[in-house]
């Protein structure tokens, strides 16, 4: 036999390669993802051209203006302002004028075409704000409202190249550089993302298999306990986020969040801190990747919670629990109670007293409360009310366990009532019915006789002796119906199971009912599926089972209307033969009875037949392993025989 071809994720050489390169992915993603939230933040997508355009920018120049005009209004020598905010220190502009006094009291230079401008005012209660104007504040010392006027405008810009290696000079390089490349960053995440699931799923197929076999495998490391793993990796995790946030310079909530005037003032420190922060991901994706992948074959093998510490602690627990009695379990339970009672007595912890307290109240009044109500079910059910509403949560335990039980008791109680009322109606049918179809016959003999005993003429006497021959041929179907359907419903007939040509019974069946089909004006419609069909079947039995089932058409169908015959074959190995007819009287009886002994679709009781035809052919068909269904839709019979395919099994030849 030629080997099965290996499952590519099952090799080693390729889970290896798998995980180096969702590795490489995640690394990408993160990139991406940051460099595609920079831009969409900054409206990058929507040709914001220049960093100094940015709402960013914008936000981060009114930040160090404002800051500058603080720092003037705390400290207004000239010489400390040159040395924060002078033509060698910032990109920005900055220009204080006193409102009091209508003057310029401090300009560091003037921008070269300024891209960007704006303008801010400080209040001379230290508030800032973008608008101009007075505004009153109550004073609690004095008792009444000041007046708060401007005391300082800041006009301040920044212009379009960057001359100072600031903030503003790199976050521009930054965003220059991105934004050049802004489609690729966005194409580049969503292939980077596709081929990172298309890996993982790869690695998570691969996960508890080897080359070679379809079983899983756990390796070692699967062995140990789940619980116990992901805390341990957890606090790896940990770890190596607190080395690499001591050995980085900008912290990661920093990077994260794409604030460039934060970065120090240094890309070499962005680039050190990015670096870092790279290396320290390998680890910790490595950790949680294999959680993952061995999770997966945990899962894949079964024992993804029975190989938990956690799992192994509730079994020994629920183990102690269950052993033994219900009253020794309650007394070594409130031993252990008062145990920890004494202790905490002795040691004077009466916080904990009054905290186990209320926990063993809850348990006494819950454990009350579920007895309450087992009791209340199994008095209601003792007094014969098989209606009473059995919980189905709620309970645990042996309560849960009790409460099944008595769901069980009221189940049993409910079959056996039902079937005790339904075998007295039968019984009750079944005697009402055969005295009726057998007294309408013998009524009718005996009349005839009588008629015959007295003077009459030849032609009466012709008359009554073709009654009597009618009521007697009659009355001798109804006792072979009688003894066939005994024989059908014991099981008491012989079956040959032979390949029988379905296509052949039925034309041999419709052959034979041809004139009775065309007294009443029914006119069949066969339509056989792929033929030949041939089931195992005892094709006596069979031509019965179809007889009847033509016997109930000329009974109960319409006249003048088609009889639909439908065969062919069925999935797992069944064949179907199906009979469709109008129905001549409402049909107001369930297709269950209509399969009872005695039970007609003419109710009136009116037309020939025992009632027996449909109950004969049901247990004939299951004599021959199949099935006998019945439809009622309106005034629309349908009877759907199903019986197995006959497969003959090859015979083995030699070599």
């Amino acid at each position: 036999m030629p080997d099965k071809p290996r499952h590519i994720s099952y090799v080693f050489l390729n889970k290896v390669i798998g995980m180096i390169t969702i590795c490489f992915l995640a690394i990408w993603i993160l990139v991406s993802a940051w460099s595609v939230r920079y831009l969409l933040n900054n409206h990058a997508f929507d040709e914001v051209d220049n960093y100094v355009k940015t709402e960013e920018c914008s936000s981060y120049a009114y930040e160090d203006a404002s800051n500058a005009v603080f720092q003037y209004a705390q400290n207004s020598a000239k010489s400390y302002m040159d040395r924060n905010y002078g033509r060698k220190v910032t990109n920005l502009s900055l220009s204080i004028y006193d409102m009091s006094r209508q003057t310029n009291v401090y300009k560091n230079f003037d921008a070269e075409d300024p891209v960007f401008e704006d303008t801010l005012y400080y209040y001379s209660d230290g508030y800032i704000d973008k608008s101009a104007g007075t505004y009153f504040d109550y004073d609690a010392r004095d008792k009444e409202n000041k007046k708060i006027e401007v005391r300082y405008r800041v006009d301040y810009s920044l212009p379009g190249e960057m001359t100072v290696k600031d903030g503003y000079f790199y976050g521009s390089r930054l965003y220059d550089l991105l934004y050049r490349r802004r489609y690729f960053f966005g194409f580049s995440l969503i292939a980077a993302i596709v081929l990172f699931v298309c890996n993982a799923v790869f690695l998570v197929c691969g996960a508890g298999h080897k080359e070679g076999t379809e079983e899983i495998i756990l390796s070692p490391f699967d062995t140990i306990p789940l619980d116990l793993l992901v805390l341990v990796s957890l606090g790896a995790i940990w770890l190596v986020y607190l080395m690499t946030e001591h050995l980085t310079i900008i912290p990661a909530s920093t990077i994260i969040s794409g604030n460039i005037q934060k970065l120090g003032y240094s890309i070499s420190n962005l680039i050190s801190t990015l670096m870092t922060w790279l290396v320290a991901l390998i680890p910790t994706g490595y950790i949680v990747l294999s959680l993952i992948l061995t999770a997966c074959a945990r899962f894949k093998a079964g024992s993804w919670w029975t190989n938990t510490l956690t799992y192994r602690f509730l079994k020994w627990f629920w183990g102690i629990l269950c052993m033994g009695p219900v009253v020794p379990k309650t007394a070594a339970s409130l031993v252990l109670v008062w145990g920890v009672l004494f202790f905490l007595i002795t040691f004077r912890q009466s916080r904990w007293l009054i905290l186990i307290a209320i926990v063993i109240s809850i348990v006494v009044m819950w454990n009350a409360w579920q007895q309450k109500r087992l009791k209340d079910i199994a008095h209601a059910l003792a007094f014969g009310d098989l209606d009473v509403e059995i919980p189905g949560s709620g309970l645990v335990g042996e309560y849960k366990e009790h409460a099944e039980d008595l769901h069980n008791i009221r189940n049993a109680v409910n079959i056996a009532v039902n079937r005790e009322m339904r075998a007295e109606h039968l019984q009750t049918e079944l005697i009402t019915n055969v005295s009726h179809d057998i007294k309408t016959p013998l009524t009718s003999i005996i009349n005839y006789v009588d008629l015959l005993k007295n003077s009459h003429t030849e032609e009466e006497e012709k008359t009554y002796l073709e009654a009597l021959s009618r009521n007697s041929v009659r009355l001798k179907r109804l006792t072979e119906d009688l003894v066939e359907a005994s024989k059908a419903s014991t099981g008491n007939i012989t079956v040959n199971f032979a390949p029988t040509d379905v296509q052949e019974m039925i034309e041999q069946a419709l052959a034979e009912y041809k004139e009775r089909f065309d007294e009443v004006q029914l006119k069949p419609v066969v339509s056989i599926h792929e033929p030949p069909v041939s089931v195992r079947a005892d094709g006596r039995l069979l031509w019965r089972v179809l007889s009847n089932l033509f016997s109930n058409c000329v009974k109960y169908a319409l006249p003048t209307t088609r009889i639909y015959i439908d065969a062919g074959r069925q999935e797992k190995g069944m064949v179907y033969i199906t009979i469709k007819n109008t129905s001549r009287d409402e049909l107001n009886i369930s297709p269950d009875e209509l399969m009872e002994r005695f039970v007609r679709g003419d109710q009136s009781r009116n037309t020939e037949g025992s009632g027996l035809g449909l109950n004969i052919a049901k247990n004939l068909t299951q004599m021959q392993n199949g099935s006998l269904n019945l439809e009622v839709d309106g005034d629309l019979f349908k009877a759907t025989v199903l019986l197995q395919e006959y497969n003959p099994v090859p015979e083995e030849t030699g070599s």
